[in-house]
């Protein structure tokens, strides 16, 4: 009984220690393939066309493509929890109309009527493309909700 006890501690800890060693030797991997890239990249020698060239580009595909299909998993899996928890808080503050979404525009144009322009052509690109989506505009107005809001705040008061 505390032989078999022992053994499952023992391979317990071996499985996590193999897990542990493949973390460490795929991040070394990354982190050596990412000197590589640096390397090649002030290497003027390395932007020749040819053999080389074609070598270096399937050692990267080689080394990524295991790593890409992981982070596009985390990273899906990442952003469903951060939205889940946004529409909860949404949803808990009385905002039940939506998610607000602001929009700031820094331009490099000094010249007030080009910022303008630019401006205007890219909020008519995202009203353009709601619908595409899924989502529609909205403006909330106190006065037009006043008995919902005054609802709301006796809810969370």
């Amino acid at each position: 009984m505390a032989a078999d006890l022992l053994s499952g501690a023992r391979n317990r800890l071996l499985g996590c220690g193999r897990q542990a060693r493949a973390l460490w030797s795929d991040w070394a991997h990354l982190v050596l393939l990412g000197a590589q890239i640096i390397v090649l990249a002030l290497t003027p020698s390395s932007y020749r066309s040819g053999r080389p060239r074609q070598t270096i580009l399937r050692h990267i595909y080689l080394a990524m493509a295991p790593l890409l299909t992981w982070f596009l998993v985390l990273s899906t899996l990442v952003s469903l929890v951060l939205i889940r928890i946004v529409v909860a808080t949404a949803v808990s503050y009385g905002l039940q109309y939506g998610v607000p979404l602001n929009l700031y525009l820094f331009l490099l144009d000094t010249d007030w009527p080009e910022y303008e322009t630019t401006a205007s052509s890219i909020f008519e690109h995202v009203f353009a493309t709601l619908l595409q989506f899924g989502l529609r505009p909205f403006q909330w107005s106190p006065v037009l909700f006043a008995d919902e809001t005054a609802a709301n705040q006796k809810q969370i008061g």
